[in-house]
């Protein structure tokens, strides 16, 4: 049975291969880096891919909705990081009198935390999704956040345009992120803080704005993550300081709510006023212009200041 197929760095040209998805042992899947091209969304029914733990199909062409069969990859849903092992196969021979069961250990290339790794061995519960480099655009599936053994998510150098859903905080153990290089749009979402074992994140080149999540991992990255959104801010991790919000106004009080003016109320335009005409006048513009209620309450203050310099003083 085919457990792991590496195609990669070839100069292939055709439509997604959908059979591949009924492969039942089907673990490892590397396309990248060759002229593949089209949609992945053409045939529903034949990307199951019910053990498919590494998939990578970055540097081709491929073209729409990125694949909203995610859900099915049964395997990637699974944590399972109960013992050390890794990806191999083994071969039970028997030569005449000998017999004997030798491994082959797997290996491959992958974009690991913003840099191509080799992976002479591979970790048995790896669980990597790589569509970078292509031409996908709309929106991240939602369901993607189910995929919570994902440990590497990169999406970067597409066409991209919506928000980052915030399901992606469900990725408990995710270590690297990379959505650069796209469309995406809004704020990045505080569920992101979730995820402690992340170590990378590049949410660079896209339209993002709002605050940057603070503190927990967000606090370990540089501004190298968060670069060419001029609508993004917050300090320490950018530069640029977010504008403090407009403090919401106090509860009204009773006589507030039965259609009364609020204390000390004022115009700004009869401020301008006053700036522009002299101080003087703008009082007393100012004056003209203030509620009734205000004008007798001011008038009986000055009355109790007179009436307290004629008592004689002891």
């Amino acid at each position: 049975m085919v457990e792991t197929l590496n195609m990669g760095n070839n100069q292939l040209n055709d439509i997604f291969p959908f059979w591949l998805g009924k492969l039942p042992e089907l673990r490892i899947l590397m396309l990248r880096a060759n002229e593949f091209h089209g949609a992945t969304e053409e045939q529903r029914g034949n990307l199951e891919f019910p053990k498919l733990q590494i998939i990578d199909i970055s540097f081709n062409r491929f073209t729409g909705d990125l694949p909203s069969q995610l859900q099915r990859w049964i395997a990637m849903k699974v944590v399972n990081a109960s013992h050390l092992s890794y990806f191999q196969t083994k071969f039970d021979l028997t030569v005449q009198d000998y017999h004997w069961v030798p491994a082959y250990v797997y290996s491959l290339k992958l974009i690991s935390k913003g840099t191509e790794r080799d992976y002479e061995k591979i970790q048995d519960f790896l669980v990597a999704i790589d569509f970078s480099s292509n031409s996908f655009e709309g929106c991240i599936p939602e369901n993607v956040g189910n995929l919570k053994a994902l440990r590497l998510l990169n999406l970067a150098n597409n066409a991209l345009s919506c928000h980052i859903p915030p399901s992606l905080g469900n990725l408990s153990n995710l270590e690297s992120l990379d959505l650069s290089h796209n469309n995406l749009y809004g704020e990045i979402p505080t569920d992101l803080l979730q995820l402690t074992f992340l170590e990378f994140l590049n949410v660079s080149h896209n339209n993002l704005t709002g605050q940057t999540p603070q503190g927990k991992q967000f606090a370990t990255f540089d501004s190298n993550s968060f670069g060419s959104n001029p609508g993004l801010c917050g300090k320490p991790i950018l530069s640029k300081a977010c504008q403090s919000s407009q403090v919401s106004p106090p509860p009204l009080s009773s006589e507030e709510d039965q259609g009364q003016e609020p204390v000390l109320e004022l115009d700004w335009k009869i401020i301008l006023i006053g700036f522009g005409g002299g101080l003087l006048n703008g009082l007393a513009i100012g004056y003209m212009y203030t509620p009734e209620w205000l004008k007798k309450y001011l008038r009986r203050m000055r009355q109790k200041r007179r009436e307290a310099r004629r008592k004689p003083r002891n």
